[in-house]
């Protein structure tokens, strides 16, 4: 209760602090999120060699992906394209899940694919690469939903092996989701040509066959993450720097504060010491204060922060980044090293003074 009263002498100080402490936390929140989207977006989600062929058509077609690999001179497969649900998605930010018609099909785009643990799926039953699987925390057995386009209801995998992966943000799932509507993704070995070139072949093919399509994409593995970096561009550039910022002013607030403290209060740690208190027993009232200013402002602003990102984005299972609970414990602990360091600081340097000497400068 003491600590709580001397916190509450000055309270406009005490606001200015605490706001401070509340821009602090939301900055390096933001940045340490931002850094973290930024990392996984740079991971690559389409193998070695492939290329990945994606349009929507205007109405519905007899076109099947058979016909149209035959009919374009391509080898390659339909592949899925889906996103964890949910509950799940929150603990793995752009995660992103692809669905196989086979085993086999999976193996045949990703040859060098090695199983760490569990084994090779069977229907139903999806491998997790290990950086996926850190930031999930699965394990094999465990029960993973995953949404497909044009989906209302997930479907359910089984996680059934941990592997060496191309692709280390990617779940690979047997089976696809049932495969048919407007939205197409197929996957096409790649040949000679760029995928510029395929992507005006398909266009003109699309054209001669009287279908109306748009989105016309054709994206190799270094094409994908240029476009996920573009994405990604706004929040790290325009968002990066002034949080930097704001992390940067809230921070010499913080110390210009505890450092105005500081002087106020030299006559009475004077008399404290003359009257026999000890530097550890006026370093550790201090450190209540400190202590209670951080509980009232951190925990809150957290709160709201974690609230405010996880709303950013699109879908309820297609957000461009979700807020983890490790970096909110990073935050926590470097904000609250932040307010150890200022107000021991210059309290164990005012504490260090004989008593005497301050009594005379007052």
């Amino acid at each position: 209760m003491e600590a709580v009263k001397n916190a509450l002498r000055h309270p406009l100080r005490l606001l200015v602090l605490v706001l401070s402490l509340v821009i602090g936390v939301v900055a390096s929140f933001l940045i340490l999120t931002i850094l973290r989207t930024a990392e996984l977006l740079g991971q690559p989600t389409i193998p070695p060699g492939v290329l990945r062929i994606s349009f929507a058509l205007e109405a519905p077609s007899s076109l099947t992906p058979a016909q149209f690999l035959e009919e374009n001179g391509l080898q390659g497969e339909w592949v899925t394209l889906g996103q964890l649900f949910r509950e799940d998605v929150r603990r793995g930010a752009a995660i992103g899940a692809y669905g196989f018609e086979s085993v086999e099909t999976m193996k045949r785009f990703l040859p060098t694919l090695r199983l760490k643990q569990g084994g090779w799926p069977k229907q139903y039953q999806l491998l997790v690469p290990q950086q996926a699987c850190r930031l999930l925390s699965c394990r094999v057995g465990q029960t993973i939903k995953v949404l497909y386009p044009g989906t209302e209801q997930p479907v359910r995998y089984t996680v059934s092996g941990i592997v060496d992966s191309p692709l280390a943000t990617t779940l690979l799932a047997v089976p696809a989701a049932p495969r048919g509507g407007l939205d197409w993704r197929l996957w096409a070995f790649a040949r000679s040509q760029s995928s510029e070139e395929l992507e005006d072949q398909v266009r003109a093919y699309l054209q001669s066959r009287g279908l109306k399509a748009a989105d016309v994409q054709v994206l190799d593995r270094i094409g994908m993450q240029r476009s996920w970096r573009q994405l990604s561009f706004g929040f790290t550039v325009i968002l990066g720097p002034t949080a930097l910022v704001a992390l940067i002013s809230a921070t010499l607030l913080v110390l210009f504060n505890f450092a105005v403290n500081r002087l106020e209060r030299a006559k009475e740690v004077a008399i404290k010491r003359a009257l026999g208190a000890s530097r550890s027993h006026i370093a550790l009232e201090s450190l209540a204060e400190a202590m209670a200013i951080f509980l009232l402002a951190v925990p809150p602003s957290l709160a709201v922060t974690w609230a405010l990102l996880d709303r950013l984005g699109g879908g309820e299972a297609q957000r461009l980044f979700y807020p983890e609970v490790g970096i909110a414990l990073q935050v926590f602990a470097g904000i609250g090293a932040l307010v150890l360091l200022s107000a021991l600081g210059p309290v164990l340097a005012l504490a260090s003074t004989q008593p005497s000497s301050q009594l005379k400068e007052e």
